[in-house]
């Protein structure tokens, strides 16, 4: 072979070979993905109770998914185009139509069982009898083969079985081939749907028929991942605010977490009150005297909230109580307080208690009604067949004890046994001066927050002693502020207890009342008594003999229509059972009221307490017991909240990305 031939065969056989001869080869060659999930969840959404009052705002504002609105409140849109459909809102009538294109109820079980031919088929059973249809959803992790010979990626193929038999027959009802074809480098599902037949349950058995692929280059994993139960039926869901909802799977990897934000259930509400007028002019929202009739309308406001509870025959105690069983007038005067205006701590004002909760469970009557009561500073007692709603709030004395009108152990030599009131005080160790409020922040999707007040004098006095409080209902951080600084005044303040024994008077005190005590050992040169006949507004006689020092001044204290009224004594020193009152008193005193005579000396002349419990004795007396009452505390409450607002962040972050718009189809009905 000569020279020049044997360069020719090298540089003839320098290619390789290749696809078509060239001098490389080809790069492997994809096909497109073929296969798409097109399957669709329908959801049927309770809001609560009806009638609701809907929306707090336009419904693709109002509605979040995984925490994300559909539309921002400047119209922007954060889901893609037809990702997500909305029918309109079902408020909760008794009577109200049927939701659009959720004619069928639908109870879908997981199954997520792969299939494979070598393991044989697999069967689940459903669990309910009265279906009408079954949607059998099947579906493969990818679905796609290599040429092992260039490296392109085709489509491929799976076949399968479905077979269902009911529970009597020894047939089977349905029994078909289907296939798969195509190419998939994702998961993809399909749903197939068969009528009913024979006796429920029904057994749904999945087989598949082509072979397994067990290599890397025959994908196809084949899985058996629900079944779907329709039952055909227009349900209107009476009395229950319901939102039809509709998601796209390849929008979706699995159905969102669904959130709204709603104004709730119209309750029942005082036909004179104007719920809406109470932001903006609280004095036109309470026109006239109220009769006592009631309105149906919205409203957070949580003493008829309460009233709701107590009163409703679906879901409250409505069985059991009657509405005439509820001082519904005391708590229109709780009520009117909630609604008054207090500062907010940012330099306006709000409505001093607000209730925005829910209940999603079930709960012991009792503790459930509690837990509204205490939003308002209340608790509710039963008594004489009616149930007494009582709030820590700005009231008068409704009752005078002292010595003179409360019964006292004497020994056979007529001495005393005993004190005629018994104190006790509590412990410092049980004094918080901390207190962690949890509440839910409407400016963080009203997640659950802790908003910390603290008593910095006590922190000092008696150290750091935390309270945890959760103020259900709350979603205001000035309320939260109140509700702590409500608990730690009162903890501080209000810690002596006060028992002692009456006759019939202690009947008619009731639990949470304010009552007054006069008690020499308490409040110092204290004399007191009941009046007696002919006394009239300036001259008061008394039903025992009282000494006047020379040169100390004097007030006598009466009991006149329910309230205390103390005016300066004119009568000179000496010993008396008349006494002269200058300026004279508004009206006439009753005969048989209670008097008291104190030295002005500016020393508080008698001690308030709020009542706890009666109890009745069987020899015909009463044991009241009392726990002391801090009059001033309801100003520093409300007027002490300050808010402090965060400065803006000077970081920089990366705009959210804009998406299609007009993601949201509202269907008219």
């Amino acid at each position: 072979m000569s020279e020049e031939e044997l360069k020719r065969r090298q540089i003839s056989g320098a290619g390789g070979g290749g696809k078509g001869g060239s001098g490389t080869p080809d790069p492997p060659e994809e096909d497109p993905d073929t296969l798409f999930s097109a399957s669709q969840a329908r959801v049927v959404v309770a809001l609560c109770e009806g009638q609701s009052q809907g929306f707090a705002k336009d419904p693709k504002k109002s509605v979040f998914l995984n925490d994300t609105p559909i539309e921002t409140d400047r119209g922007g849109q954060n889901f893609e185009e037809d990702s997500v459909q909305l029918t309109n809102l079902r408020t909760g009538g008794n009577s109200q139509s049927p939701l659009s294109g959720f004619d069928d109820v639908e109870i879908e079980q997981s199954v997520n069982v792969q299939v494979r031919q070598a393991t044989g088929q697999t069967s689940v059973t459903t669990t309910r009898s009265d279906l009408d249809r079954v949607r059998v959803r099947v579906g493969v992790a990818a679905l796609y083969r290599v040429d092992e010979d260039n490296g392109d990626v085709k489509g491929s193929s799976i076949t399968y079985k479905i077979k269902i038999k009911d529970s009597i027959s020894n047939g089977n009802i349905v029994n078909q081939d289907f296939k798969i074809s195509g190419k998939s480098r994702g998961p993809f599902e399909e749903e197939r749907e068969f009528d009913l037949s024979g006796t429920g349950p029904w057994t749904i058995t999945v087989r598949r028929e082509s072979d397994d692929s067990d290599s890397v280059t025959d994908v196809s994993d084949f899985y058996f991942k629900a079944i779907i139960g329709v039952i055909g039926s227009k349900f209107i869901y009476p009395n229950t605010a319901v939102l039809g909802m509709k998601f796209n799977a390849e929008s979706f990897s699995s159905v969102p977490r669904v959130a709204m934000l709603v104004k709730g259930k119209r309750i029942q509400v005082p036909s004179n009150y104007n719920p809406d007028a109470v932001d903006t002019q609280f004095k036109q929202a309470y026109s006239g005297t109220w009769d006592g009739t009631f309105k149906t309308v919205y409203s957070n406001n949580p003493a008829w909230v309460f009233y709701n509870l107590l009163t409703n025959d679906r879901y409250g105690c409505g069985d059991f109580i009657s509405a005439t069983d509820v001082d519904k007038f005391a708590l229109y005067d709780i009520g009117r307080y909630c609604d008054e205006k207090v500062p907010d701590g940012r330099g306006g004002n709000e409505r001093r208690f607000t209730f925005n909760g829910h209940i999603n469970n079930r709960g012991e009557a009792y503790e459930v009604l509690n837990s509204i009561a205490a939003t308002f500073r209340g608790m509710l007692y039963y008594h004489q067949g009616t149930i007494v709603p009582v709030q820590d709030s700005p009231s008068n004395a409704v009752r005078l004890f002292t010595p003179s009108n409360v019964i006292q152990e004497v020994d056979d030599a007529g001495n005393l046994t005993s004190p005629p009131f018994t104190y006790e005080g509590t412990g410092r160790k049980t004094r918080k001066t901390v207190c962690l409020v949890s509440w839910n922040d409407p400016n963080d999707l009203y997640k659950a927050k802790v908003e910390y007040v603290e008593d910095k004098s006590a922190i000092e006095k008696f150290g750091h002693r935390e309270l945890e409080v959760r103020a259900f209902g709350c979603t205001s951080q000035a309320q939260a502020q109140r509700i702590g600084r409500w608990n730690l005044v009162t903890n501080l303040t209000e810690t002596e207890t006060v028992s002692f024994k009456v006759s019939a008077e202690g009947f008619f005190i009731l639990p949470g009342e304010i009552i007054e005590i006069g008690d020499p050992s308490k409040t110092g040169g204290v004399a007191a008594g009941f009046i007696v006949e002919n006394s009239d507004k300036s001259t008061i006689f008394l039903d025992r003999q009282v000494t006047l020092a020379s040169g100390v001044a004097y007030q006598l204290f009466l009991l006149i229509n329910g309230k205390m009224r103390n005016r300066p004594v004119s009568t000179s020193a000496g010993k008396r059972t008349q006494i002269s009152v200058n300026p004279a008193f508004g009206n006439n005193p009753d005969i048989g009221g209670m008097w008291v005579l104190k030295q002005d000396d500016g020393v508080e002349e008698v001690r308030r307490y709020r009542v706890v419990g009666v109890q009745e004795n069987d020899d015909g007396t009463a044991s009241v017991l009392a726990v002391s009452h801090n009059s001033n505390k309801y100003d520093v409450i409300d007027s002490d909240t300050v808010i402090q607002t965060q400065k803006a962040s000077v970081a920089t972050v990366d705009p959210i990305p804009k998406v299609n718009t007009e993601s949201i189809e509202i269907e008219a009905t």
